[in-house]
């Protein structure tokens, strides 16, 4: 398998006329229409890789994206977070290799176009980097990966299990897009580890409670250093946090750790 990468010309003629040229994702089932734009071929070979599938679209699109994590950072985990931070890599294969994959997973035939601007800006979103690499379809899915891999685990996706297909997008989003300290290897551990913990024998909504718990991290933050903790200590901070909404109890924010719980935690 080619991983292609577009070039930067090509790319940014994309971009800047993507109001005039955005339907074409929708209704276009293959991307010859992107080779018929130029005089050149769009796309250079970065390298070439032994040949991979994503997961199948699903009706629960939870579980392809969450196997697509895998899959992505599995098969890519080669490359540098400089290289995966490159919008030209995963221009090159939303709108290349994958490029099925992308609409697919986005229903373009069967929707509806609606509004020149909002249509446009969603291929931006979703095919190129408008919105940043969380949003990025599949650029989305090789940082999830990387950002959950345990590599001295046996499972090395054990997070991602952890996390759950249920509105895994949302949990997605709510993690890594919107806070910084989610970057954290321990953090990220902490948390997942604590949601699983509270809610392996009760089913938890995103809305009630995992959002206000990211919420709360965040609140917590910014009276202290979110470095500090342990990855225990951050478990136990999502499991009492999420006792208290279940006891529909107004949370405390406080650093306090009691001495035989930081004993453990070495």
């Amino acid at each position: 398998m080619k991983i292609l990468f577009m070039k930067q010309d090509a790319m940014n003629k994309l971009k800047e006329n993507m109001q005039t040229l955005y339907f074409n994702y929708y209704r276009e089932k293959t991307n010859s229409w992107i080779y018929n734009i130029f005089e050149y071929d769009p796309f250079d070979v970065l390298f070439e890789i032994p040949d991979f599938d994503l997961y199948p679209i699903l009706n629960k699109k939870g579980v392809t994206e969450l196997e697509n994590c895998k899959i992505m950072y599995d098969k890519l985990k080669n490359i540098t977070e400089s290289q995966a931070s490159d919008e030209r890599l995963w221009a090159g294969l939303c709108n290349g290799t994958f490029y099925n994959y992308v609409r697919n997973r986005w229903d373009y035939d069967k929707i509806d176009l609606m509004d020149a601007k909002s249509d446009s800006d969603k291929i931006l979103s979703r095919f190129f980097f408008k919105n940043g690499k969380y949003r990025n379809t599949l650029s989305k899915c090789w940082w999830v990966g990387h950002n959950t891999y345990l590599p001295n685990n046996i499972n090395h996706f054990q997070l991602l299990d952890y996390l759950g297909p249920d509105d895994f997008s949302t949990k997605i989003n709510d993690m890594f897009y919107n806070y910084s300290f989610a970057s954290n290897d321990t953090i990220v551990t902490g948390i997942i580890n604590g949601w699983y913990k509270a809610t392996k024998d009760e089913k938890l909504t995103v809305r009630e409670y995992f959002r206000p718990m990211m919420q709360y991290f965040n609140a917590l933050g910014g009276g202290v250093l979110l470095d500090i903790y342990s990855e225990h200590e951050v478990e136990k901070i999502v499991t009492d946090y999420i006792s208290l909404l279940l006891n529909k109890e107004d949370p405390i924010i406080t650093d306090d750790i009691d001495s035989d719980e930081e004993d453990t935690m070495s």
